[in-house]
Formats: structure tokens, C-alpha cells, sequence
């Protein structure tokens, strides 16, 4: 039997669908709304919460300010806030981005979506855009938490701008972590382009976007705590490039002041930059939009 994939989203089935300890630590602080402008957004408002799920964005964005279309009940648009005791020095937030990136793509193909990643945090079916990832940072101190919150507090890791050790969790900064996540579930046709896809497409039996979205929570409230003490892993880097669709690809790369770069990309290094070989130059980057240069024409997404 076809599960309906535009069920109404539940918050008593996503709770039920999740494990034992993930429902503990989640459960009782997940919202979801029949329409809020962003996700992300009201995550920042309500620090009680911890993750956000709604029905329909307003003012749904990806990265650089762009619009994420969110019509109602046609995809899935969550948001997860996570916060961890250490300095924004001390913590490789692009690497978080790309093991974020990694574990989704990992659980789609898992589900049977032959999807690939387009850095820095798109995924990609069939050579149209499926699903975005934008992550949101604030740093702060730690009495301004809530109170009961659970925070990652690796050793390793909770040290300070200048490499002290923090003497107390009390005086010790904190970073607060919203990731936001937008997948094309079952769009309106007139929101398809050449440049979209969506679920529908490409998997021909369809899910519950009930236990897609419990997934999906799953995998990333793990990423999220593991990240803390583990950080960004050579197995992690070594799957991203399984999985990247630019890598060894002839690109453009626009940057941020309207100038363009040309080159092989060549993956990504360990703080989640792309790698673009120019002549006899291999340079990084951390902005820009990628586009793939081919005989036929150019690929955007």
C-alpha cells in the first residue's frame, strides 16, 4: 500500500517514529506550525524550542538571502537548534555543514533517491535541485540559555579565542546552532522548472512525509550532538566526494563582487571549502555559486 505523501504533518507520529533517546531529548520541545514565515526564524524567537516544522513558509530563504519556495503541505521544511559550549573559533561550522549534507543525502539514497551533493550544501537528482540545508549561527554567552538544555560540551573542543580551556560552564560562550532544511516532497507543477525537481518524481511509490520528517530529525539531531566530539571526519570527507557532482568538473564560480572563477573542481578541503584547480593553482573558496560548464551549455541550479 502507497503511503499518501501529502499527509498532514503530526506531531504525535513524528514523536512515536523516533527513537527512545532522540524522543527524550526532542519530543517535548517540537512545534509545528500551519504557516510561519521561516522556520529558522522562529526557532530564533523561541529559544525553548528545538525543532520547528511547518506546513507552509512565507519567507521561506536558502543561502544568500534567496527564496525557498514553500507552498503549503508540498514539501518538507524543518529547522533543529542545537547549541554547543564552545567559541565560534573552535568550531569548524563549515565542516558541520558538510557532515550535515553528507547524512542526508546518506539516509535519501538509503530511502532510494539517486541523489548527489552540489556544494556547498544542495542536493541534487537527476541534475535538478531536490532538497537545501542552510545552517544559521549566533554566538552568546551561557547564562543566556535555557535553563535544562542539553549542550555539547566535548573537552577537546570547549576551549576559548586564545586556547585557554574554559574554567566554568557558567562564563563559558556558547554557540547556538540553527540548521534549516527544505525538501521538494510533491510541488505544484507550475512550481517545477528545469532547474527543480521534487519527490514525486523520482520516487514513483511515495512515503509519509510523517516518517520522512522523523528521519530526517533523526539523522540530523545525531550529526549534530556527534559533530561536537567527533568533528569533521576523513570517512565523512572521503563520502562527500562519493557523493559530489562537481568533483573533477570543469565550473564557473561567481563570487560575492560579481567576479568569476574558472577551473577543475577538486572536492572540498577540511573546513568544507571547495577546492578549484586554476592552471597550475589549486585555490579555495567558502562563497560563491557554482555553475557546471558543458559542451551543451551550462548547468544552473
Amino acid at each position: 500500500m502507497v503511503e499518501n505523501m501529502l499527509d498532514l504533518l503530526s506531531d504525535t507520529k513524528i514523536v512515536n517514529y523516533l527513537s527512545p533517546p532522540v524522543r527524550s531529548q526532542l519530543g517535548s520541545h517540537l512545534v509545528i506550525l500551519p504557516t510561519v514565515d521561516s522556520t529558522n526564524d522562529f526557532l530564533w524567537r523561541h529559544p525553548t524550542c528545538k525543532v520547528c516544522l511547518a506546513e507552509h513558509q512565507t519567507a521561506g530563504r536558502g543561502r544568500q538571502g534567496r527564496r525557498w519556495i514553500s507552498p503549503y503541505r508540498s514539501g518538507l521544511y524543518l529547522s533543529i537548534r542545537c547549541t554547543y559550549t564552545m567559541d565560534l573559533g573552535a568550531v569548524n561550522v563549515g565542516g558541520l555543514s558538510v557532515a550535515l549534507t553528507v547524512s542526508i543525502v546518506k539516509l535519501l539514497r538509503n530511502w532510494g533517491v539517486d541523489c548527489q551533493i552540489k556544494w556547498c550544501n544542495d542536493i541534487i537528482c537527476q541534475d535538478r535541485k531536490l532538497a537545501g540545508l542552510l545552517l544559521e549561527t549566533r554566538l552568546a554567552v551561557n547564562s543566556s540559555c535555557v535553563s535544562g538544555e542539553k549542550i555539547v560540551s566535548p573537552p577537546s573542543l570547549a576551549t576559548n579565542w586564545a586556547g585557554v580551556q574554559s574554567s566554568a560552564v557558567s562564563n563559558s560562550r556558547v554557540l547556538e546552532v540553527v540548521m534549516g532544511l527544505g525538501i521538494n516532497v510533491q510541488l505544484p507543477t507550475e512550481c517545477l522548472n528545469e532547474g527543480w525537481t521534487d519527490l514525486r518524481q523520482v520516487l514513483p511509490t511515495g512515503f509519509s512525509r510523517n516518517k520522512l520528517a522523523a528521519a530526517m530529525i533523526q539523522v540530523s539531531w545525531q550529526c549534530l550532538t556527534d559533530y561536537g566530539y567527533r568533528g569533521l571526519t576523513g570517512e565523512c570527507l572521503k563520502e562527500w566526494q562519493a557523493l559530489d557532482r562537481l568533483y573533477q568538473q570543469p565550473v564557473w564560480l561567481k563570487l560575492a563582487d560579481n567576479k568569476w572563477v574558472y577551473g577543475t573542481a577538486l572536492g572540498i578541503d577540511q573546513q568544507g571549502a571547495l577546492q578549484i584547480q586554476e592552471g597550475n593553482l589549486i585555490n579555495r573558496y567558502v562563497h560563491g555559486e557554482v555553475t557546471v560548464r558543458r559542451n551543451s551549455g551550462d548547468l544552473h541550479w
